[in-house]
């Protein structure tokens, strides 16, 4: 008899110091996720190892596949599974905000793509788990996003041409954000947690859901349902968990996003990615009279303008593939 396998992404906000009642909170979760039988998890802000570790011990899940560390945080990512992991890859994303805004721990998070290749018992399946840049009041960074949808495409095509793939993400972007549309598109991708309008899933802590279980586009029930969710008086995080249900037949399934959808996507992340460009340029111009400030802005705006280029130029190519597809 063929088994279905019972899926979860959460954010567990495991910042020290900025997440109150830490230890409290990771004893909770690593009961809730033993409880609920879960055979692969996502996690995000799970920033300290100990964590991770603690919340495979407790909930079963003794394969681990985390993210290593290359600056101090890492990107807080980590994948358990009830099954073996068979291979692990990892990349960052290359955008990131100023560090003169390093106050909102954007700029050192290091935030980027995760993937396990999971021996499950129907099957291979690559499991990835990703976090973007979150927004601001002041700063939407929708750009940034854009360019970390088309780096994770980039990662998943790279490393999975052709294999089954689920995608446990925290996109700070949900339905009807660009965002969380042209992923889906450029990545051929659908909502575990979406039936057409209605959605299976709310988060009644925020105005809009933000956490996502992603699988490829094909005839596949809508499983998804809320999980770890924040009952008063306890808050296991400050994301509300998202579960689903794979279907056995999931795994035969394979990404072919829509050649005009695709194509459609990435004319969007190009176009974002030019206007920005434009706009720091103009800046720089108005900004370099002023002395050391403008020396050093000049630098600044320079570094980042020849990997926005670049991206640019890696956008465009695939644009003009997809154009002829």
């Amino acid at each position: 008899m063929k088994t279905a396998l019972l899926l979860l992404s959460l954010n567990v906000a495991g910042i020290p110091i900025v997440h109150r009642d830490l230890p409290r909170r990771m004893e909770a979760i690593g009961r809730e996720l033993k409880a609920g039988h879960y055979d692969i998890v996502g996690l995000q802000e799970a920033w300290r190892d100990k964590d991770a570790a603690a919340l495979g011990a407790a909930s079963g899940l003794a394969h681990i596949a985390r993210y290593e560390r290359d600056i101090l945080l890492g990107t807080g990512l980590a994948i358990l599974s009830r099954f073996p992991i068979l291979q692990k890859s990892q990349r960052p994303f290359t955008s990131r905000p100023s560090a003169l805004r390093f106050y909102q721990g954007e700029s050192v998070a290091n935030k980027g793509v995760l993937m396990a290749r999971v021996q499950t018992p129907e099957g291979e399946l690559d499991v990835y788990d990703a976090h973007l840049i979150a927004g601001y009041p002041d700063f939407r960074y929708r750009t940034l996003r854009l360019t970390q949808v088309f780096e994770l495409a980039e990662a998943m095509d790279e490393w999975s041409p052709g294999r089954a793939v689920v995608l446990l993400t925290d996109l700070n972007a949900g339905p009807g954000d660009s965002e969380y549309e042209i992923l889906k598109d450029l990545l051929g991708l659908d909502d575990a947690c979406r039936l057409k309008d209605t959605e299976l899933c709310p988060d009644p802590g925020r105005t809009k859901r933000i956490d996502h279980v992603l699988l490829p586009l094909g005839k596949l029930k809508r499983t998804g349902k809320p999980a770890l969710v924040n009952d008063p008086p306890y808050r296991y995080s400050d994301h509300q968990g998202v579960a689903a249900l794979l279907e056995p037949k999931a795994l035969a399934l394979r990404r072919k996003p829509h050649a005009r959808h695709r194509a459609e996507a990435l004319e969007d992340i190009e176009a974002a990615i030019a206007t920005m460009l434009e706009s720091m340029a103009r800046r720089r111009r108005e900004r370099a009279w002023l002395p050391a400030y403008g020396f050093v802005f000049a630098l600044r705006y320079d570094h980042q303008a020849a990997y926005l280029t670049a991206l640019r130029d890696r956008v465009h190519s695939q644009l003009l593939r997809a154009r002829k597809a």
